[in-house]
């Protein structure tokens, strides 16, 4: 199999010295570890945090970096977004299944996003994800998030477990039929950055 040079990348939320969904980060780094190079036999990337000296209070980002193996970590302080304006931005063609560290197509789409602080990509009509985050919609107390994303996001997939939100095929040309819009990734919990389908610029 051929091996791929890019090297990959798990963000993970440590809260209080507690690692958050590290059990859905091991599943997907071993998944794309057999995809992408043959590697049948699991790593335990659990233990591997288990190993590591982590500060015990606050919110951190741990950044596991990695190919065939674990390569190296890095922990750093966490601060959400202040996000207000979302521009909608459009690529029939873009891809992004596994978390790469390099992400060359869509750096080129963020920098589409003029005056917003983010971007919420479109494919084929469809809404996909934003930059940083799986996206969420929200219409009275119902929650659905794209179908087919960019990429399938381990808060994406903890709520999907939870029952919390429901896939659903959301084109562009809806999004004025929600009342809010939710970004979310691993270390950024649903609610946390909620805002108005108003404030996204088409």
């Amino acid at each position: 199999m051929k091996k791929f040079m890019s090297q990959l990348v798990e963000t993970i939320k440590l809260h209080d010295g507690c690692f958050i969904n590290a059990d859905l980060h091991e599943h997907r780094l071993n998944l794309a570890r057999k995809l992408l190079f043959g590697k049948r036999k699991p790593l335990s990337l659990e233990a591997y945090l288990r190993s590591l000296d982590v500060p015990l209070e606050g919110v951190f980002k741990c950044r596991i970096i990695y190919a065939e193996d674990i390569i190296d970590h890095q922990i750093t302080p966490y601060i959400i977004r202040e996000i207000s304006m979302i521009r909608l931005v459009t690529n029939d063609d873009i891809e992004y299944s596994f978390k790469f560290l390099e992400r060359v197509d869509l750096d080129a789409l963020f920098h589409e996003k003029g005056n917003a602080d983010e971007i919420l990509v479109c494919r084929k009509g469809l809404i996909t994800d934003a930059y940083y985050y799986n996206v969420v919609f929200q219409k009275g107390h119902a929650y659905f998030t794209p179908s087919d994303p960019l990429l399938k996001g381990i808060q994406r997939q903890f709520l999907l477990n939870t029952k919390m939100i429901t896939k659903k095929e959301i084109k562009a040309e809806d999004i004025y039929k929600y009342d809010y819009i939710h970004l979310i990734n691993a270390l950024t919990p649903l609610n946390a950055i909620k805002m108005s389908v108003d404030h996204i610029i088409i």
